[in-house]
């Protein structure tokens, strides 16, 4: 099961008014992969997918934490469909 979230920033948020939309998503998943998950989450065919990895972060304070890989992905929806977005 992968787990998808919404990418809130300044730049995201101009994107969502254009009609796309940017969401981090923990698994591994491809384009194709999701989506197909895009498409049944949000019930919008789906134009198209940029896809980029998002590296592990590695901090130090008193013990190493790290933050896992993620990829990020852009997706644009067919007609500019609007999507309500639940954070």
């Amino acid at each position: 099961m992968t787990k998808i979230s919404f990418h809130t920033t300044e730049l995201t948020q101009k994107l969502a008014e254009i009609g796309q939309y940017t969401f981090l998503v923990r698994g591994k998943l491809n384009k194709s992969e999701a989506k197909k998950v895009f498409e049944k989450e949000y019930g919008h065919k789906v134009q198209s997918i940029q896809a980029m990895n998002v590296r592990k972060k590695t901090s130090r304070g008193g013990r190493y934490t790290r933050r896992p890989n993620l990829k990020k992905f852009v997706v644009t929806f067919v007609g500019k469909a609007k999507i309500e977005i639940n954070e």
